[in-house]
């Protein structure tokens, strides 16, 4: 899984996230002031990578300078907030470039789950544990498209290109290039056929 360790990884999960790359600065300045006049759902979302982003970067770091710890604090207290108010809980360094949230709402990303890249998350998702006390990890490869109302339970492995269909509660591994569903979880279409 690919974290942010330097300024360019930095800039480029930000720009394949936010999609800022192919925009000349003044126009993307004009795009978000309009976007915070406007409203929209758009900009929680935006906000809440941006900030994601930048709290990894800075608890990342290797070579810290005089400011970066205030600034390490600065955006995990800023983090925390956004946390709180958009209600999604998502730990840093747990998805790796390419976070696609759709919309806002509840989602709980814990710090056992590596989430892999161009990977789409919609609301009221939760990755948990099966119960208390159980030792395991949520590993999610690359290209998944995770539905509204989906839980995933711990200790589970969900292969590449998978589509997680609405409601479903997933609890055992789950093969590359397949759409599941149901409670819990099966398989209904195979992509490669």
């Amino acid at each position: 899984m690919r974290r942010i360790s330097s300024k360019k990884d930095l800039n480029e999960f930000l720009n394949k996230e936010l999609g800022t790359n192919s925009m000349p600065f003044f126009r993307r300045i004009l795009k978000y002031g309009e976007l915070w006049l406007r409203g929209g759902e758009i900009l929680p979302i935006w906000r809440y990578i941006y900030t994601l982003r930048h709290y990894e970067y800075y608890k990342n770091k290797k070579k810290t300078v005089l400011f970066d710890s205030i600034r390490k604090h600065y955006w995990r207290f800023e983090f925390r907030h956004l946390q709180i108010r958009y209600n999604m809980y998502i730990e840093p360094n747990v998805i790796s470039i390419g976070l696609k949230l759709m919309h806002p709402g509840f989602r709980e990303i814990p710090s056992f789950c590596e989430i892999g890249e161009n990977c789409t998350i919609l609301p009221m998702v939760l990755l948990g544990k099966k119960k208390p006390g159980i030792n395991g990890k949520i590993i999610i490869g690359k290209n998944c498209y995770i539905s509204t109302g989906v839980t995933i339970l711990a200790p589970v492995r969900i292969g590449d290109n998978v589509t997680i269909g609405a409601g479903a509660v997933v609890t055992k591994n789950i093969p590359d290039n397949v759409t599941v569903a149901g409670v819990p979880a099966k398989i209904i279409n195979n992509k490669e056929s």
